[in-house]
């Protein structure tokens, strides 16, 4: 009979560790189940809202290069000369891109949001040294109604190129990040 009892004690000691075994890994299997679905999630999202603002930066950069493309035009075309004031007519023909531009600051602006959510702040830095040589082109042209010189817009074109190519090299290694 003693033997009977210490086999049955055995037994039950042995279905008892069996089971707090399975537990103890179901639960850290779930967990870590748990946590790759959260990092999957979250791989996603950060990859959506990088394909969000390059869709919605492209806009922008257009309307800049057709701003610059406008000026651009007008000076080879010897209409005015680069540092000369704008007459009423040609300044209507500015603002025409003048306004596409406006438009498409609201999504760049959205985009940039997203971006700094996300925490790609290298990629926001190249968007706002953009939006500064705007505001710098848009103060010369709109505000003071004067256009640049060859040498002032070609210095504009270059700076702008520059920081594009940037903003993109800065964005595919966030591209990078996230998939390493």
């Amino acid at each position: 009979m003693p033997k009977d009892i210490i086999d049955v004690i055995d037994t039950a000691v042995k279905i008892g560790l069996g089971a707090l075994i399975s537990r103890v890994t179901t639960y850290f299997v779930a967990n870590k189940n748990h946590f790759n679905d959260k990092a999957k999630v979250l791989i996603k999202k950060k990859v959506s809202i990088l394909e969000y603002s390059t869709e919605n930066i492209e806009p922008y950069f257009h309307a800049l290069n057709r701003y610059l493309s406008r000026i651009d035009g007008v000076l080879r075309a010897g209409k005015v000369q680069g540092g000369s004031a704008i007459d009423k007519a040609l300044l209507i023909n500015i603002k025409k891109v003048d306004g596409d531009l406006l438009e498409a600051r609201k999504e760049r602006s959205i985009a940039v949001s997203r971006l700094k959510l996300i925490g790609a702040n290298d990629v926001t830095k190249h968007l706002s040294v953009i939006n500064l040589i705007v505001n710098e082109l848009r103060s010369l042209a709109i505000f003071e109604k004067t256009l640049p010189n060859n040498e002032q817009l070609k210095d504009f074109k270059d700076r702008f190129e520059n920081e594009k190519n940037k903003f993109y090299k800065s964005l595919e290694c966030e591209f990078l990040a996230i998939h390493s």
